[in-house]
C-alpha cells in the first residue's frame, strides 16, 4: 500500500510540474515590440486569424522549454559494525543494519523560459534494513522528496535572483570545502550518494565578464538532513572570479547565533598536467559541542561553549593533482585547523562517551542522561574530530570510455589517528546501464576519528538511465 500510494504522489507532482510551470514561463515572457499587435494588424486579439502552422510553433516552442532525464538505481550495501563501540551501544543509537537494499528513482526536470529558468530533483526510494538494531525482521521505509528545486529569474542583463532548495559547491578540493558555510562536505568522493539541499534565496550581479558578487540567505534546512540538531540559518555574501588559468572567491558568512567567518579559495592551472588549489577559512566562534565536568548523574556534559567571539577558529585545505600521460590522476590534499578537538579535549570526549554508555546499558537513574550526551556525541557539530588529515587519490576516468575508478586513502595525523581506505568503480554495460561499486575500510579501532561505528561496509548495484 505505501508503495502504491508513492507512485500516486510522484506521479501526481511531476503533472503538476509539467501544468503549472509553462505558465510560469508564459507570465514572465514580454511581447517585444515587433510582436505587440498595431490597429492596422488584421490578426485579431484572441489569435484566431492566425495561420495553423503558426499556432503550433507557438504550441511546440512552449513544450520545447522543458527538458527531463532520469535514473533508476538498484544496490545492496552490506555494514560491519564495531562490536565494542561506546558511541553505539548495542546499536541502539546508530541503528546500522547488517545488510541495506535501496530501490531509487531519480527524475529531474528543467525549464527554461527566457529570462527565467527552472530545475527540480524529485526523488523517490524504498529502503529494506535487515537485523538493524537487533530486529528479527526486515525494516521497509519509502520516500518521496524533492532533493532540490531552484526558479532563477535575470534582473536586467547584469543581475539575477533564485528562491528555492540547492546544493551551492565550489572550489577544488576533494576532501572538504572549509570556505564554504552550508556545506564541508564536497560528496565528490562518493558517486552514488546525493547531497540533501538546503532552502535558501540569492540575489546577485555580474560586476564584469569574470567577477561576480551574490547575496545568499539559507532559511531552512533540509528535510532529510543527517544533522539536522546542530542546523543554524546562514547568511553569505560571496565573490567568484573565473578567469583563463586562475578562479577563486570570498566568502564572508554570519550565522544566526553570532558564529562568523570569512573564507577563501583559489585554483591555478601550473600546466596541461598540474592543478593547483587551496580552500581555507577564519573566523569567531566555534559551535561544536565540547566536554565539560559536571553532569547530574555523569562525570561530564557536552556543551557549546565556545560560541563568544573570545574563541577564534579557523581550517585550511591545500592540495594538487598530476594527471599522467596513461590518463590516471593522482591527487594530494592536507587539511589542518583547530575546529575539532585539541588531545586533552578528545581524551576527555572519549572518557565522557565511555562512562555514558557503561551507565546506559546499567540502566537505573541515569540512563536518560547518558543517552542524551551519547546522542549528542554522535553529532558533535564539528567539521571533523581530530586537527590533521591527509588525503590521497588515484583515479583514471572514463577508461576505455567505459568506466570511472577511484582508489584513496584518508588518515587522519591527530590524536585520534587512524585511517579509511577507500574506492569506487563504475562500468558501462550498455550505453544506458550502468555498474557500480564503492567500499571503505576503516583502521584504528572504535576510538579513531573513522572508525568508531563501521570496521567496513561495501555497496554494489545498477544505474540505469533514461
Amino acid at each position: 500500500m505505501r508503495q502504491s500510494n508513492c507512485s500516486f504522489y510522484v506521479s501526481r507532482m511531476i503533472a503538476s510540474l509539467l501544468l503549472i510551470m509553462p505558465c510560469m514561463a508564459a507570465a514572465q515572457t514580454e511581447p517585444t515590440e515587433q510582436e505587440e499587435s498595431s490597429p492596422n494588424d488584421p490578426a485579431s486579439e484572441d489569435g484566431s486569424d492566425l495561420e495553423p502552422s503558426s499556432l503550433d510553433e507557438e504550441k511546440k516552442s512552449v513544450f520545447d522549454r522543458f527538458s527531463s532525464n532520469g535514473q533508476a538505481l538498484l544496490y545492496l550495501t552490506e555494514f560491519d559494525r564495531q562490536p565494542a563501540s561506546d558511541l553505539n551501544p548495542g546499536n541502539v543509537f546508530a541503528r546500522i543494519p547488517n545488510q541495506q537494499v535501496n530501490a531509487e528513482l531519480r527524475i529531474d526536470v528543467s525549464l527554461d523560459a527566457d529570462a527565467c529558468d527552472g530545475k527540480v530533483r524529485l526523488r523517490g526510494r524504498h529502503v529494506t534494513y535487515t537485523e538493524s538494531a537487533g530486529l528479527s525482521e526486515p525494516e521497509r521505509a519509502t520516500e518521496v522528496f524533492v532533493n532540490s528545486g531552484v526558479f532563477r529569474c535575470a534582473l536586467g542583463a547584469r543581475a539575477f535572483a533564485s528562491v528555492g532548495r540547492e546544493v551551492l559547491m565550489w572550489g577544488s578540493g576533494f576532501y572538504a570545502s572549509p570556505s564554504n558555510p552550508f556545506y564541508f562536505d564536497t560528496g565528490k568522493t562518493d558517486p552514488v550518494r546525493e547531497l540533501y539541499g538546503k532552502d535558501n534565496y540569492q540575489i546577485g550581479g555580474y560586476i564584469n565578464p569574470n567577477l561576480t558578487v551574490t547575496l545568499v540567505r539559507n532559511f531552512r534546512d533540509g528535510r532529510l538532513q543527517p544533522d539536522k540538531a546542530n542546523y543554524v540559518p546562514t547568511t553569505a555574501l560571496k565573490m567568484d572570479w573565473v578567469g583563463d588559468v586562475t578562479s577563486g572567491g570570498i566568502v564572508a558568512s554570519r550565522t544566526d547565533d553570532g558564529v562568523t567567518r570569512i573564507g577563501g579559495y583559489g585554483t591555478f592551472i601550473f600546466s596541461k598536467a598540474v592543478l593547483l588549489y587551496a580552500d581555507a577559512a577564519y573566523g569567531r566562534g566555534l559551535r561544536g559541542w565540547y566536554p565539560t565536568t559536571g553532569g547530574s548523574s555523569l562525570d561530564w556534559r557536552l556543551e557549546r561553549r565556545k560560541l563568544d567571539r573570545s574563541n577564534s577558529a579557523y581550517t585550511a585545505l591545500i592540495g594538487g593533482a598530476y594527471t599522467f600521460e596513461s590518463g590516471w590522476t593522482g591527487t594530494v590534499e592536507f587539511l589542518t585547523g583547530n575546529e575539532g578537538y585539541d588531545r586533552s579535549e578528545r581524551k576527555a570526549y572519549e572518557a565522557a562517551v565511555s562512562q555514558a554508555a557503561t551507565v546506559f546499558m546499567a540502566g537505573g537513574a541515569g540512563s536518560a542522561e547518558a543517552a542524551q550526551l551519547l546522542g549528542t556525541a554522535l553529532a558533535p557539530g564539528l567539521p571533523y574530530l581530530g586537527s590533521d588529515v591527509a588525503f590521497i587519490q588515484m583515479s583514471r576516468n572514463e577508461w576505455n570510455d567505459k568506466g570511472d575508478l577511484a582508489v584513496r586513502w584518508t588518515q587522519s595525523l591527530s590524536s585520534g589517528s587512524g585511517g579509511t581506505f577507500s574506492f569506487s568503480a563504475d562500468y558501462y554495460l550498455t550505453g544506458s546501464v550502468q555498474a557500480f561499486a564503492l567500499g571503505a575500510f576503516n583502521t584504528g579501532g572504535e576510538r579513531s576519528d573513522f572508525g568508531q561505528l563501521l570496521r567496513y561496509s561495501v555497496l554494489a548495484g545498477i544505474r540505469v538511465y533514461f
